[in-house]
């Protein structure tokens, strides 16, 4: 059997000397190639070759130049013109030489084997990742199987191939000798490739993800493309470019000089020829027509007439109502008139901040309300566009301690002020603002932060002075190991300043806990009910409103008692900051309401009206959309008992 030769002469054109005693020279230059490669990547060479077996595992990449077709390609695989010739085994994976049986065969003692005798098997993961490891496991796949039942030394890869992500393997036979071989030695892949086979290694190497097992016959080498900056004439393309752009650069910088040169020459001589003279009274001349107007300067040419200095022009300050042509006041009330009609709609951007909260209004049918959660990004996007309103600072010295946040300050046109304590102003200050209910009614909740160690007694002073009658709270005492609020419910009785506060009953019920207790101070004793809503997760709404929805029912049921009873007087609501928690559940309460009394509900309008009381209220988008979440789960359990016209 007679395969072609490498090339037509020893070290010829199209020929890669690679044997030992010529990679000295060679070793250098693979290694510049190797790290050029791997700085620029394979992109646009479609057949890059690996091949292992130089010595010292020394590896070269080959680029084909010439497209080879199944039907022509030769017996031995010759890779468009560059050749590499064998060396014996060595430790590094790779092929390994064989000896041809056929005496006319050429010189060189190491011929390509023939593809009748080589297995492409193609990998789902890249070869470009592949260790030795990974080549081992998959040569004893192939090794171990029942139809080849051979060592895993008389397995070999021949290349692994990066275009089709593929490696080229061939098989000894068994007893044969592994390092130097023959043709015959060598197994015909018609023999052994059977369904059986390829399933079996398949299931012996998963973690390669073989995608296709098939004969060397049927690889088909894909035409190469070369790279426009690899053509000979693009470096002269290069250059001529970047002549003709620094030429362009510099005729433009020309031209803006001269240009520049010109408009200041101009102006000089026109200074120069010219005086511009106001005068500092009207001429003593009967003809008008002979005299420039009063409102223009008069041009008079070089040397006709002596300038006289000009003289300043006094003006008379106008007063603040000429001014802004109006004597009507610009006071604003923060307060809306009870004729204010929202306006159903959101206001132009450029609008103020406070005209957006005093305006801006989205009224939801109950329809609307149930389409409105298919799209979460339009309620983020509406949530974004309202205005925080937080305040910069407050007007009480050395408030800051008493903040548990240093951004979150209380508004101070709806400030909760406490009566002051032996004439201390700072003792009249906490956290907290007073929030209008539904329909604009004032004072229906008070949202604060959660109590301090050192404002704990402050806390229950604003319950006792503000009369309120119902405490609830929606945080945690610890969260993520950090503290979002100090205990300030004692076990059974405990003493706060003038208060003493009594535990009388404690009902858990589910996601929350309610305290009935009993306030005393002086001879005056108050009830009070506080919840402890304690579902809500770390840093996110809950996953279902279900159990808040239960809670905001009981505190409306008690606020309506209390109120039939003519105590009509505020809710308490706090979390940790006292905005993000806080707003949601005031924002369901008075949803629930509008759904409830007018049908529809209108939760930016909501949210917009307690961010005109307290800065902040409803921190996050996913807040926003957890208020929709609970107001359409309640208008469905609201139509499963009644049927109000929509």
């Amino acid at each position: 059997m007679t395969f072609p030769r490498f090339c037509e002469n020893e070290g010829g054109p199209g020929s890669m000397d690679l044997r030992p005693q010529a990679l000295p020279f060679f070793s250098p230059i693979v290694f510049l190639c190797l790290i050029c490669l791997k700085t620029a990547g394979t992109a646009g060479r479609p057949d890059v070759i690996l091949t292992a077996n130089a010595p010292d595992g020394l590896a070269v990449f080959l680029f084909g130049q010439k497209p080879v077709s199944t039907h022509e390609r030769p017996s031995s695989t010759i890779l468009n013109g560059i050749h590499l010739k064998r060396v014996k085994r060595s430790h590094f994976v790779g092929r390994r030489s064989y000896e041809s049986a056929d005496p006319n065969d050429f010189e060189d003692d190491s011929p390509f084997i023939p593809d009748e005798y080589i297995l492409a098997v193609k990998l789902g993961v890249p070869v470009r990742e592949l260790n030795q490891s990974s080549l081992g496991r998959l040569k004893a796949a192939f090794a171990n199987s029942e139809k080849l039942q051979i060592p895993v030394e008389n397995v070999g890869i021949d290349k692994i191939r990066f275009q089709g992500n593929r490696v080229e393997m061939f098989f000894i036979k068994s007893g044969h000798n592994v390092d130097i071989f023959g043709i015959n030695d060598l197994i015909l892949i018609s023999d052994i490739f059977t369904p059986e086979l390829i399933e079996e290694v398949k299931q012996n190497v998963p973690e390669l993800n073989i995608t296709s097992i098939a004969g060397a016959n049927y690889v088909v080498v894909a035409k190469q493309v070369e790279s426009v900056w690899k053509k000979p004439f693009f470096p002269y393309v290069v250059a001529a470019c970047s002549v003709v752009l620094i030429l362009s650069a510099g005729v433009l910088i020309f031209c803006c000089c001269k240009q520049k040169t010109v408009k200041h020459y101009g102006a000089s001589n026109l200074l120069s020829q010219q005086i511009c003279v106001y005068p500092s009274h009207k001429p003593g001349v009967k003809d008008g027509a002979m005299i420039q107007p009063e409102t223009g300067p008069l041009y008079v040419a070089k040397g006709c007439i002596t300038p006289l200095p000009a003289q300043p022009v006094r003006i008379k300050a106008k007063g603040l109502l000429e001014r802004r042509g109006s004597n009507a006041s610009l006071t604003i009330d923060l307060t809306p008139s009870p004729e204010l009609v929202r306006w159903n709609g959101t206001p132009p951007k450029e609008s103020s901040g406070l005209e957006f909260l005093l305006s801006a209004g989205h009224r939801l049918s109950r329809k609307d309300l149930r389409n409105c959660l298919k799209n979460s990004q339009a309620l983020f996007e509406e949530f974004w566009e309202i205005p925080m309103n937080l305040p910069e600072k407050v007007q009480v010295a050395g408030s800051g301690m008493k903040n548990r946040y240093k951004s979150i300050i209380p508004n101070e046109h709806s400030r909760v002020i406490l009566p002051d304590c032996e004439q201390d102003p700072l003792s009249s200050y906490i956290n907290a603002n007073s929030l209008r209910g539904y329909e604009g009614e004032s004072g229906a909740y008070i949202a604060t932060q959660g109590p301090m160690s050192h404002t704990i007694v402050d806390f229950w002073r604003m319950v006792w002075n503000e009369n309120a009658t119902i405490i609830v709270m929606i945080t945690k005492l610890k969260e993520k190991n950090k503290i979002k609020c100090e205990n300030y419910l004692p076990e059974s009785v405990g003493q706060f300043g003038e208060i003493e506060v009594t535990v009388d009953k404690i009902t858990e019920k589910q996601g929350f806990i309610v305290r009935h207790l009993i306030l005393r101070c002086g001879n005056e004793m108050r009830p009070v009910l506080h919840y402890w809503y304690t579902d809500w997760p770390d840093h996110k709404p809950p996953d279902s409103p279900k159990t808040l929805l239960e809670m905001v029912r009981e505190v409306e049921l008690r606020r309506c008692t209390f109120e039939s009873q003519g105590v009509k007087k505020p809710i308490i609501v706090h979390c940790s900051a006292g905005i993000g928690r806080t707003g949601c559940f005031v924002a369901i309460s008075i949803g629930m309401r509008q759904i409830r009394e007018e049908h529809s509900v209108d939760v930016l309008g909501i949210v917009c009206s307690m961010r005109l009381d307290r800065g902040g209220m409803i921190q996050t988008g996913e807040q926003y959309e957890f208020i929709h979440h609970a107001l359409c789960l309640y208008e469905r359990e609201l139509t499963d008992t009644e049927t109000p016209a929509d």
